[in-house]
């Protein structure tokens, strides 16, 4: 059995239209758990009139009667004005807010869609969109200023479309209720608050629209179901933010708004007519987004040609952790086979299961892409289980710091080996098949955004970007010449968060403790200013699969270097004027 929440003891609650039915089950439940509760009800009719608040003050004396603390209000959430005053005298009575539940609304006097009542519609909007919000922003700096919140906002599963031709007011509202709750509830978490809402199922006045309607939810959507699930939003231990549940009966289960892979290439009236089936799609091909970017980066996918990699292979050497490992799971997002290349057994292990549990299909093949056998042994052996490689990421890649002469030579010999050979023996192993496949494919080399540049101590990993970048050029014009259906681009990612700069390699040299400080210094850098790893491989992997040549993360630091490049090539300058900005191993 699970154990007694706690968290809610002694904390503060706001419940709006708490006079009834599922707001009076929401207070006699947070009070139960030991939460202050502010009552507020102003006593209206189902279609919205104002009545007293002796309502809510019934449902604050059950409260008080098993030894509960509660007070009743009878402000008008639909008035900014009295909404403000509610949350003042929460904050007078109490000193603050924890916990907001935005449960009142109203079906209004339900009009014709021919002949709308506008009034009415305007009151329903009012009191569940408008005084929503109203209320969010009345508690929100209160809550800001403690790090801490949590907010419920009420829906209904109405907003699917109830077609039954009435004017729409009741069932817009909440759509309007959804879109507020999933776009703030993004937010604020950064703010310690969190915001989610539910669409209940359950028996009460407003449901009571007929008697057959009434005898089913009195006896399957008993209003204390939801209350159960509402307490665990309003508590400490409420994992999520910015998502609303369908709740009753026991059960509750998330909402999501989801898009189909659609139909694309299109540029003509007639041709999206004649592939309407697409354009609907199925429920079982499904995308749900997690946000407003999301959606856009999966229209992006679809249009860009993403879409076809689905059921195909790819091959990522250094596909374990950082990037690598982060391309494997988009790739895998797309639909295809991720073939994992790592000598790091473990991790990429469990890079593979991450794939599988989240239902993608992965395998690792342990490779040292510094010897060129083992390479040609990893071609032979995708080829042979797996029949074809539609992309071919080649970034495994080792980072080394120090001056040159600090270096050892194994070190110098690792890190060309496999920085630079390890590129050229994965090309050779695995090109010559892709070419010989007659299918569109992907080639992505990763170099470094720094390789434009110079970058004092860390020479050695920039010199081998900067032959990765010379590698590829010369290997995307081969393949242009030969008019083949194989893409090469080269992805040259700016500072990304991927605890690259993290192990220390370097207690065998000289000058360690300065190394060693230098190397926190980057590690804190990439930490704070890095991007994040997922985002760095969408921008990537849309880029590689639409054909582009030149990928950066960072196209403003790349933009930066090139031109401290030329303008350093035709005034024959010095080298320094192309070192970045930050510091260098010379600043500690």
């Amino acid at each position: 059995m699970a154990s007694k929440l706690t968290s809610l003891d002694g904390r503060v609650a706001i419940i709006t239209g708490a006079g009834g039915g599922l707001g009076r089950e929401y207070a006699l439940l947070l009070a139960a758990y030991g939460a202050r509760v502010v009552v507020n009800d102003y006593g209206g009719s189902l279609s919205g009139e104002r009545g007293t608040v002796s309502r809510a003050q019934g449902v604050v004396d059950e409260i008080k009667a098993t030894g509960g603390e509660a007070i009743a209000d009878g402000h008008d959430i639909s008035i900014q004005e009295e909404v403000k005053a509610l949350v003042q005298a929460t904050l007078d009575s109490y000193g603050t807010v924890d916990i907001l539940v935005n449960n009142a609304g109203t079906a209004g006097s339900i009009s014709s869609h021919d002949n709308v009542n506008v009034a009415s519609f305007r009151r329903t909007w009012e009191i569940a969109a408008l005084g929503t919000i109203m209320l969010i922003s009345a508690v929100y700096p209160t809550m800001e200023k403690n790090g801490y919140g949590r907010i419920i906002t009420t829906g209904s599963d109405s907003l699917f479309g109830m077609g039954a031709g009435g004017d729409g007011g009741y069932t817009s509202s909440k759509g309007a209720v959804f879109g507020l709750t999933r776009d703030i509830g993004r937010m604020s978490p950064k703010h310690g608050i969190k915001i989610n809402g539910v669409m209940p199922s359950a028996a009460s006045r407003m449901s009571d629209l007929s008697e057959v309607i009434k005898r089913i939810t009195r006896q399957f959507y008993k209003p204390h179901l939801v209350a159960d699930f509402v307490v665990a939003l309003a508590s400490e231990q409420c994992p999520v933010s910015g998502e609303l549940f369908s709740v009753g009966g026991g059960r509750a289960a998330r909402v999501v708004i989801a898009t189909v892979p659609g139909h694309v290439g299109e540029s003509s009236p007639e041709g999206y007519l004649a592939n309407w089936d697409k354009v609907m799609g199925s429920s079982v091909d499904v995308y749900i987004p997690t946000d407003t970017i999301d959606v856009v980066s999966y229209a992006i996918k679809q249009a860009t040609g993403l879409h076809q990699l689905r059921g195909r292979n790819a091959v990522i050497t250094g596909g374990a952790a950082g990037l690598g490992a982060s391309l494997g799971f988009e790739a895998a997002s797309l639909g295809m086979r991720v073939i994992v290349v790592d000598i790091d057994v473990e991790a990429a292990q469990q890079t593979v299961s991450q794939i599988t549990r989240s239902g993608g299909a992965a395998d690792y093949i342990k490779t040292d892409v510094s010897v060129a056998a083992e390479v040609d042994k990893l071609a032979e052996s995708v080829y042979q289980k797996h029949g074809s490689v539609s992309l071919l990421i080649n970034n495994a890649g080792i980072e080394t710091l120090g001056l040159p002469w600090d270096i050892p030579p194994e070190r110098w010999a690792a890190t060309i080996n496999v920085n630079i050979q390890g590129v050229v023996s994965s090309v050779r192993a695995f090109l010559p098949r892709m070419i010989a496949s007659g299918e569109e494919s992907w080639v992505a080399n990763v170099g470094s955004v720094g390789a434009i540049g110079v970058v004092p101590a860390q020479t050695a990993y920039i010199m081998t970007k900067a032959a990765v970048q010379a590698f590829t050029e010369g290997l995307f014009a081969e393949m242009q010449l030969q008019h083949s259906p194989i893409h090469i681009s080269l992805v040259l990612p700016g500072l990304l968060r991927t605890g690259i700069f993290r192990h220390n390699r370097d207690s065998h040299r000289t000058g360690q403790s300065q190394l060693q400080t230098y190397r926190k210094y980057l590690s804190q850098l990439a930490d704070t200013n890095g991007m994040d790893v997922g985002e760095a491989s969408k921008l990537i992997m849309e880029q590689v699969v639409s054909g582009k040549f030149w990928i950066t993360t960072h196209p403003e630091t790349l933009d930066d270097f090139v031109c401290k490049r030329v303008q350093c090539l035709q005034e024959k300058g010095s080298p320094m004027s192309m070192m970045p900005k930050s510091s260098t191993l010379f600043d500690f």
